[in-house]
């Protein structure tokens, strides 16, 4: 390694820190997988190796890796956990997902980040980003991840690459690598913990790698280790993590090792492709959910009001009470309810559905409508008279997602319904008339659907 000064990457150290591990940043070094590797016997889980200089770097199948000095980031993160075989086997995919939001994170929004299994990062249909795990010695995994930060387009290593900065990132390459890296982190790290922990909360991880990947709903050109070359269509990834596909003849399997090309329908000469990602409507549950508890706020008040200041001097210590019970209920009965409400938010893009819950923990779960899925609408009490319902979506084997008491249910469904059929009449070589699906002149344009 270099002994020249090292990069400085303030966030990640916290995020690093805070999770009882140490973080090295070398001004340069030939391969932080490398070094990582070799001293992993000696470090804590979720250590971190970043330089914006690797000499030389490796990609999957033994590629090389070019890295312009200062205009790439080379970051490697150490993975020691309690996870069998078949988890450590997803560790590659939800690295994959978790550099994807990270990147997401520092784009404009509406960027087309996605996945091509199992975990390069595009940006558009380029490459912007690598990921390579490899196995230490002593068992541990070393995730390693390179990130095209600043490099401009005429220096770009390939055709098909592209950078944050011809994105539309606007920071400069320590200020992106370290916003991209301590988001990396911090997402490897939940992630590894829901696999840890099993039961829904990995499967809550299963399905957003799933929902990441933009390989599930394409035809691609699949390259086996043995030369074999085919095209297919991928179909979705497995519990293995394996992505399936349905070959010419039908017939559908699961590949564990391969190259994939994201291949593009052609209709009359024209490329099948939807245009770049874009928000069709985000949504919250009915506000009619805010009327009772403001109702019981106002009641309470007047009540405190009333009762506040009646007591005699020797007994102005009731008066305290009185307040402090108000305050109470105010918060519990009002305060409460208002935050809960807040912290369900729902977006439909031409893409996907994505659902978030939480305010200050958040848990986020991703449809990708390329997957297909089922839809229904289930009303109940006074739903019917406010045209509201719960939106149910069954994603095939996944758990059902619940759209709660969304305003104008029915227009949900249809929306969703449309979007769905889109990738299905791409799979037909057809292509999908977007506006029309998204607003068309039988329908009302929608953006903010609220109560």
């Amino acid at each position: 390694m270099s002994t020249s000064p090292s990069p400085s990457f303030p966030a990640t150290s916290e995020a690093v820190r805070s999770a009882g591990a140490t973080i090295t940043t070398p001004a340069e070094t030939g391969s932080t997988n490398a070094d990582l590797l070799a001293a992993a016997p000696e470090q804590q889980h979720g250590s971190v190796l970043a330089t914006l200089h690797q000499t030389a770097g490796r990609g999957r199948l033994d590629r090389t890796w070019t890295a312009p000095a200062g205009e790439t980031l080379a970051a490697s993160v150490l993975v020691r956990a309690d996870l069998d075989d078949h988890d450590r086997g997803w560790l590659p995919l939800v690295a994959g997902a978790a550099m994807r939001d990270a990147i997401a994170s520092v784009l404009p929004a509406g960027a087309d980040v996605v996945v091509k299994w199992p975990n390069d990062v595009q940006v558009a249909g380029d490459k912007v980003c690598g990921i390579l795990c490899q196995v230490a010695a002593d068992g541990s995994v070393v995730v390693g991840a390179g990130v095209n930060l600043t490099i401009p387009a005429d220096r770009l290593p390939t055709p098909t690459s592209t950078s944050l900065l011809l994105a539309g990132a606007v920071d400069d390459a320590p200020a992106l690598a370290d916003a991209v890296l301590s988001a990396f982190v911090r997402s490897v790290l939940e992630a590894v913990a829901g696999l840890v922990t099993g039961g829904p909360a990995a499967e809550t991880v299963r399905s957003h790698v799933r929902a990441a990947c933009g390989t599930i709903g394409r035809r691609i050109r699949l390259e086996l280790p043995d030369g074999t070359v085919e095209e297919a269509d991928a179909t979705g990834i497995d519990d293995a993590g394996r992505i399936t596909i349905r070959d010419q003849a039908g017939r559908t399997r699961g590949v564990a090792v391969g190259d994939v090309t994201h291949l593009r329908y052609a209709h009359d000469g024209m490329t099948a492709e939807p245009p770049p990602e874009r928000v069709v409507a985000r949504l919250r549950p009915h506000a009619r959910r805010l009327v009772r508890p403001a109702v019981f706020v106002v009641l309470v008040t007047a009540a405190g009001g009333f009762g506040f200041g009646v007591f005699q001097a020797q007994l102005a210590w009731l008066n305290a009470v009185v307040a402090l019970v108000v305050v109470v209920l105010v918060v519990f009965g009002g305060a409460v309810p208002l935050f809960r409400w807040m912290s369900e938010r729902y977006v439909v893009t031409t893409r996907r559905l994505v659902v978030v819950n939480g305010l200050g923990t958040r848990t986020r779960r991703e449809l990708l409508h390329s997957r297909g899925y089922d839809v229904t609408v289930r009303r109940r009490g006074l739903q019917g008279l406010f045209r509201s319902g719960d939106v149910l979506v069954f994603p095939g084997d996944d758990p059902a997602v619940v759209l709660a008491d969304v305003p104008h249910a029915d227009l949900v469904v249809a929306v969703l319904h449309d979007l769905v059929e889109a990738y299905e009449a791409r799979r037909r070589h057809r292509e999908p008339d977007w506006d029309e699906i998204v607003g068309g002149p039988d329908r009302p344009p929608w953006g903010d659907v609220r109560a």
